[in-house]
């Protein structure tokens, strides 16, 4: 291999049809483009590629059905790897399709974890994460930024990392009641204490949603 494209589809923008057909394209391309030999500056010609020196590699935090389908369209073949790197079976060039959350388990690399989507572990990921979450305004940063696709996504994952009781660390109650204030009024009442729905009457209660009223039950209940 002299030359490897690579492809990565995350978690909020996953592998989706036609995503492998172009890949597949991109590489007869890149394959095309270099089958003219170039002048260099020390007067010499660059080499041609051949197809052999050309590698695709396809990132995906799982392998989904809508892989399997197009793989199999295509008359491919994904053999079992047990450390997550895919060697394609029939392709015109060279296909590595790399499972990013067996190879993060495999592994053991939080890194990893995050482009695959799976929760951390280590608390220097965490704080790596806090620090690459980019600050407003800074035109120059590369960090993710409320601006990017995906970006909402990729907060909630990373808060699914923290306890309820870190979330909240530095906030002022008011602050609390503020962001409570500005939910569904359904989600203000499961976010009262137990000792607080108790006092709530039933005509109240009944007007929730169903789903609502049942969890309100199963509290009291417990």
């Amino acid at each position: 291999m002299v030359v490897a494209l690579l492809e990565y589809k995350s978690v909020v923008w996953p592998f989706q049809r036609g995503d492998l057909f172009r890949l597949i394209a991109y590489g007869m391309l890149w394959l095309s483009d270099h089958q003219r030999r170039g002048q260099r500056s020390d007067g010499d010609r660059t080499e041609r590629l051949a197809v052999h020196e050309l590698t695709l590699l396809l990132a995906v935090p799982s392998i989904n059905l809508a892989l399997h389908d197009e793989l199999a369209e295509l008359g491919l073949t994904l053999p079992t790897a047990a450390s997550g790197y895919h060697v394609v079976e029939g392709a015109p060039i060279a296909l590595v399709v790399i499972d990013l959350a067996a190879v993060a388990e495999r592994e053991d690399d939080d890194l990893l974890r995050i482009f695959a989507g799976l929760p951390l572990r280590d608390i220097e990921t965490k704080r790596w994460l806090n620090e690459h979450r980019g600050i407003k305004g800074d035109t120059m940063s590369t960090h993710a930024t409320p601006d990017l696709f995906g970006y909402d996504e990729l907060i909630r994952r990373l808060l699914s990392n923290y306890t309820p009781e870190q979330r909240l660390e530095g906030l002022a109650p008011e602050q609390i009641a503020e962001t409570l204030a500005a939910r569904p009024e359904a989600e203000q009442v499961l976010a009262l204490p137990d000792r607080l729905l108790r006092a709530l009457s039933a005509d109240y209660l009944a007007t929730l949603p169903a789903d609502v009223q049942a969890k309100v039950r199963a509290r009291l209940a417990r």
